[in-house]
């Protein structure tokens, strides 16, 4: 489904500025900025389409129409509270005013969702509301399970928790504000190199804590896996819901680096240590394309990726090195191939040159990289997808449509220095016989007549 197919279907505008999502299995929310929607990706049948669940185009109802009029004055422009960056100055001091309006798929029952200081919990098939409560803050974040809901404001310790059947009110919880993610009613809690799934109703662990050393660092893959690499080279891949390392592995140290980010799919996971050394060229600028967030184009200095089986075994022996790029963070995850992307200049004040695009791909199966084409003119938006049935990725842009295609038949293997040694030495002797007008092998001196 593409993005304005919704705003075809339903009939209602929407702006991404505003907009947040969450999926459960095949059942996906969103908060478009004017309401929720409510979309099953499975479709109607076999083969059909994504469909919206809910609402219909008609289903808005009056007094929620009146309540976003009311509330516009002091709000954003869509009854929603705007968005604050909490690193911009005077952040924190606003942070009462953080969009919080993402909505929670609590269990098969349930989803929750806020509207200023107004909490629903609903049907995630009809999207008819179970319960309202008017009495939460609007940056309160929300998670749970099908017993319990939490209501966790952004500056709290403690969680008021309500009752999932029916909105009640059952009392507070104190929630560890070292939290990493949520797992249901369970917080991902990452302390002091120590990291431990953590029951804030009952108080204590799900499983014992996952100890590393205490300078390693952490990063969430999506609510089921936790990524943690030792700057001395330990690298694992833990499993959420038990605590078991699907990845143990010991990789090239990094004394200094910048972040690590990771992609997984049902047959590999890659890892991106990104470095802080930098060894872009004076004379070449290197800058995200247009049209991606910050967040979504992660610029690379010099970074080592790896890739790994679904048995969380190494894929090849050394890392790719990767430099002066930006690594796509929203590519599809079963591409068998990780992209990265940017725009590059020259740069001359007397003489400016023409913009172009460079792309760079690692190939999953074997860390061979791959570069369509060095640059392409120009620079504009960037669509990447890939194409099972052609077993090709595709990269869309304004003036230029490159496929990059795949078989099972292993790549010719590199030439080895002493071959390239040989074939210089060949070239060399060929432009020394023909210098001398030596006689080719079956044939006259070059040049001479018949």
């Amino acid at each position: 489904m593409q993005v304005g197919e919704p705003t075809r279907q339903g009939s209602f505008p929407f702006t991404t500025t505003y907009l947040r999502a969450t999926a459960r299995d095949h059942l996906i929310v969103l908060w478009t900025g004017t309401r929720m929607m409510a979309i099953d990706t499975l479709g109607r049948g076999r083969g059909s389409p994504p469909s919206i669940l809910w609402p219909s185009a008609a289903e808005l109802s009056e007094s929620r129409k009146a309540t976003a009029a009311r509330r516009r004055f002091q709000t954003g422009p869509f009854g929603v509270p705007p968005v604050i960056d909490p690193l911009a100055p005077g952040g924190y001091r606003n942070r009462h005013l953080l969009s919080a309006n993402v909505p929670v798929v609590v269990s098969d029952e349930l989803v929750c969702y806020q509207r200023v200081h107004e909490l629903y919990g609903v049907d995630p098939v009809t999207g008819k509301d179970i319960w309202v409560r008017q009495d939460t803050r609007p940056d309160s974040v929300l998670f749970g399970d099908e017993k319990y809901v939490f209501v966790l404001p952004f500056d709290q310790p403690s969680a008021t928790v309500l009752r999932a059947a029916d909105g009640k009110v059952l009392g507070t919880r104190p929630v560890p504000h070292e939290r990493l993610s949520t797992l249901g009613r369970n917080v991902l809690v990452w302390r002091d190199g120590s990291l431990e799934l953590f029951d804030p109703w009952e108080q204590r662990p799900v499983w014992p804590a996952v100890k590393f050393a205490h300078d390693a660092r952490v990063a969430m893959i999506d609510s089921e896996s936790a990524a943690v690499f030792d700057p001395r080279g330990p690298f694992a891949l833990v499993r959420v819901s038990d605590g078991r390392k699907i990845i143990d592995a010991e990789l090239r140290p990094e004394r200094v680096f910048a972040d690590l980010h990771v992609f997984r799919s049902a047959d590999h996971t890659m890892l991106v240590i990104n470095g802080v050394e930098r060894t872009r060229p004076a004379e070449v600028h290197f800058y995200g394309l247009p049209g991606r967030s910050p967040a979504s184009n992660v610029p690379i200095n010099r970074a080592h990726v790896y890739g790994f089986d679904r048995q969380g075994k190494k894929l090849w022996n050394e890392p790719v090195t990767v430099e002066d790029q930006y690594l796509l963070m929203n590519q599809p995850p079963r591409l068998p191939v990780l992209v990265f992307a940017c725009g590059t200049q020259t740069r001359n004040p007397n003489f400016p040159s023409q913009p172009k695009t460079a792309i760079l791909c690692i190939d999953k199966r074997t860390g061979r990289v791959l570069r369509p084409q060095e640059t392409y003119n120009g620079i504009s938006y960037l669509q990447v997808a890939g194409d099972p049935e052609k077993k090709a990725v595709e990269f869309r842009m304004q003036q230029h449509l490159v496929a990059l295609k795949f078989t099972d038949k292993p790549p010719p293997p590199p030439k080895t220095a002493e071959a390239l040694w040989k074939a210089f030495l060949k070239g060399l002797n060929s432009q020394g016989s023909k210098s001398q007008g030596s006689k080719p092998e079956g044939g006259k001196p070059e040049g001479s007549k018949p």
